[in-house]
């Protein structure tokens, strides 16, 4: 008897153990995430162009108000143009997004009948970051025609490898700085008396894309 029921214990004690294993192996551990998504919103912003050195007023691209309503897109129109006219605009690309972001390409399109001026359009530009604490070094570039600034600004290294914080800006121009820092136009001196007074119109889109 004393056998039999040292027996029963140890099934007994057996049968408890197992399910203590059972419930170790049962257990769950949840835990609930929420997950916040953020977004990327890059502007053109504070715009502005000044008379040329002939004190006439060469284009009427001033402010906010050519710009688009998701404010991407910017309309640039050149007006009372003649040969060797040079216009200094000055803007910003200002990054109103909840995520860091990076130039991914620009689109421009020329948007007026009179786009045959184009071969005699030239344009400069420079790039500078302001991260929300410092402002990089310039970024120049040589006088080139109108034609390449679409190709030569998406083949940018160093354009591209701006890492533009919330609230942080690419700086083309500032009204208060001497150049460089501007985008700057001008028509060929031998460009033809028959440009005198004529305008061409065009569009600058800007593409950003989120940076991590």
């Amino acid at each position: 008897m004393k056998k039999t029921k040292f027996i029963a214990i140890i099934l007994a004690v057996a049968t408890m153990l197992i399910g203590a294993g059972y419930a170790l192996w049962d257990d769950v551990v949840s835990a609930n995430f929420t997950v916040t998504t953020g977004n990327v919103d890059v502007d053109w912003h504070w715009n502005s162009v000044p008379k040329d050195e002939l004190g006439i007023i060469t284009t009427n691209s001033l402010g906010n108000a050519n710009r688009s309503e998701d404010g991407n897109t910017y309309t640039v129109r050149l007006d009372n143009l003649y040969p060797g006219a040079e216009v200094k605009w000055t803007a910003q690309c200002i990054n109103n997004g909840t995520l860091p972001v990076k130039f991914k390409d620009l689109d421009v399109k020329i948007t007026s009948d009179n786009a045959k001026i184009k071969k005699y359009l030239e344009v400069y530009y420079d790039t500078r970051l302001y991260d929300g604490t410092n402002w990089s070094g310039y970024n120049i570039h040589n006088w080139m025609p109108f034609s390449q600034l679409e190709t030569t600004m998406d083949a940018d290294t160093v354009l591209g490898s701006y890492i533009v914080p919330t609230n942080g800006r690419i700086q083309f121009g500032d009204e208060t700085d001497p150049d460089p820092n501007c985008i700057k136009f001008r028509i060929k001196d031998n460009a033809p008396e028959s440009i005198m007074n004529q305008s061409i119109a065009f569009t600058l889109t800007f593409t950003f894309v989120q940076a991590y």
